[in-house]
């Protein structure tokens, strides 16, 4: 495995309020029972009294594909319920963050679009991968790279 290429900071971190720590497996279960039943029967489940959506792509993905970095092999140690701070002053709602700790700090997870979409991929659970933050960005930037001199010879 590759490693987390950890001293690499984002433009920006978004900052959480974080309401409560929730055990993985309990959520990684309430997901795939969710995507057992019809669309119109899906609803928030109430997790530690708050109401949380769990049908994103993003949650799927860490519970069909794992939750372990495909790039670096960082294990994800627990879920958190949390609102953006921009959110948190509206009074806005909660949604469910994936966590890892490298080295005693969290990092956050992050479902990756293995063709990214903007070289053509599609956006459905075949076609992403679960990753660390770190791993993601910089994998990003490479895309990113390789958009711009497809762009170019055009």
């Amino acid at each position: 495995m590759e490693q987390c290429v950890k001293e690499k900071k984002p433009k920006s971190i978004q900052k959480y309020d974080r309401h409560s720590i929730v055990n993985i497996e309990i959520i990684l279960e309430e997901i795939k029972e969710n995507s057992k039943k019809v669309y119109q029967e899906r609803t928030k489940v109430e997790i530690n009294s708050v109401k949380i959506n769990i049908e994103s792509l993003r949650l799927r993905t860490f519970a069909e594909k794992g939750t372990v970095c495909k790039c670096c092999g960082l294990e994800a140690t627990h879920f958190a319920i949390e609102r953006d701070m921009a959110t948190a002053a509206k009074d806005g709602g909660y949604h469910l963050n994936l966590w890892g700790v490298k080295d005693g700090e969290e990092v956050l997870f992050t479902h990756d679009h293995v063709l990214a979409r903007g070289l053509g991929g599609k956006d459905n659970l075949d076609n992403t991968q679960t990753m660390c933050c770190y791993c993601n960005w910089e994998k990003g930037d490479l895309e990113a790279i390789l958009a711009n001199e497809l762009k170019e010879k055009k």
